[in-house]
């Protein structure tokens, strides 16, 4: 018999591969990640045991389109299965939400061969964000830098790079503003990882900073890539944002596992309750509704982008979907923050005691403040799209106009 929870639980889509793909991480993945969850706090990053039933799974394969030999999961069906991830554990969601990229990535590269790319399943890691500089030399392009959030690096198979390629070297002496973003597409022998993670939440996730390893390092021209020039087609490969549409399935999941847990420790209060039960009932009622109000809101939201993304005829309707998108992912973000917080209260004094043996509240606090320091969480997200309402136009390099007519 279903439930009114189950509607925070459904799936989103009938397609065979993701429907196959959600029922093996139900059945497969909780044990083997609680299993090693202590192992996890302890290092810092994802145990070896948890990657390899992720690699088994072939759960980071999801975006990388079927003629490549992915599973060519849709933005929609790619956010739902990082939510039921991170109901497991948000920092075994967050390194699957950051290693999935990789199939998308490989729409933006120049690799006709698949010799970067080369298997299906690889897991990527990297901050895009230009932090590091570069000159071209000849038919490669040098650089160095240090780039800070390498979520999963310490598994990765490939190392993304953000940088500022230079038009001269005199530019790069002098770094002038004469410069292109380019993402450089690595391995991970090119880099230091360096043991920055003691964080508040999300510590399995190993977002390690990390550097060069040698004074500067070098990738064939054919591996520098942006996001204004894809190489594909598709709905996956009409803008800068298909790396962000998957993320809210991070918070979505940490307060579905919240809300459980309090709905969990309330159960009992409200069978000896008898003046107070309508109090509880409103506190639950109420973050039921919000929760399955934010969660609808980013699946309808992805579901539209992706028809009108797929769909030439309805192009001109592509950037009202990506800012829709946009304001439906922060509020995700913070819909869910407030609903790990109201869970912990209704958790009660129990809720500050740290528990390995399963994903605890108080861990769950932690990863929700975390995740929100993101900046897709942020409030310039807001005021993005009153720029957008009141002049037409906006700075946000992922919610302009122009990002959706290319």
């Amino acid at each position: 018999m279903t439930t009114v929870l189950d509607l925070l639980t459904e799936p989103i889509s009938t397609t065979a591969a993701y429907l196959d793909l959600r029922e093996k991480i139900r059945k497969e993945l909780p044990d083997v990640v609680a299993a090693h969850r202590e192992e996890m706090v302890i290092e810092r990053k994802l145990p070896t045991a948890v990657v390899h039933k992720l690699r088994a799974l072939q759960v980071f394969s999801i975006a990388k389109p079927t003629d490549m030999g992915g599973l060519g999961l849709s933005s929609p069906e790619q956010n739902d299965i990082v939510e039921s991830i991170s109901r497991i554990d948000a920092s075994v969601g967050w390194c699957v939400m950051i290693g999935i990229d990789s199939g998308i990535y490989s729409g933006y590269l120049d690799d006709p061969h698949h010799d970067y790319f080369d298997q299906p399943n690889l897991i990527s890691a990297g901050w895009i964000h230009p932090q590091g500089s570069a000159i071209q030399h000849g038919d490669r392009i040098e650089f160095s830098g240090n780039w800070q959030f390498g979520s999963g690096i310490d598994h990765a198979d490939r190392v993304m790079a953000g940088v500022k390629l230079y038009d001269s070297r005199e530019d790069l002496d002098y770094k002038t503003e004469r410069w292109q973003w380019r993402i450089l597409a690595a391995h991970p022998h090119d880099f230091r990882v360096l043991d920055t993670w003691y964080t508040t939440g999300l510590e399995g996730s190993g977002s390690r900073h990390y550097t060069t390893r040698a004074e500067t390092a070098s990738v064939p021209i054919s591996r520098s890539m942006s996001f204004d020039m894809p190489l594909r087609q598709g709905p996956l490969y009409t803008g800068r944002d298909a790396i962000l549409r998957k993320m809210p399935g991070v918070p979505l999941g940490i307060a579905i596992s919240a809300f459980e847990l309090a709905l969990e420790k309330a159960q009992p209060k409200y069978a000896e309750q008898n003046e107070d039960r309508a109090l509880l009932e409103q506190r639950i009622g109420d973050l039921y509704s919000r929760l399955y109000t934010a969660r609808a809101a980013v699946h309808s939201s992805l579901e539209h982008q992706w028809a009108a993304a797929n769909d030439p005829a309805k192009r001109d309707a592509l950037h009202t979907a990506v800012v829709g998108a946009a304001i439906a992912r922060q509020n995700a973000f913070r819909v869910a923050r407030d609903i790990v917080r109201e869970s912990y209260d209704i958790t009660g004094g129990r809720a500050i005691y740290k528990d390995h043996s399963r994903y605890s509240i108080d861990q769950m606090l932690r990863d929700i403040e975390t995740v929100n320091q993101h900046a897709v969480a942020q409030d310039a997200i807001v005021r993005s799209t009153g720029q957008l309402a009141l002049s037409g136009a906006t700075t946000n390099p992922f919610l302009s106009r122009d990002e959706t007519q290319k």
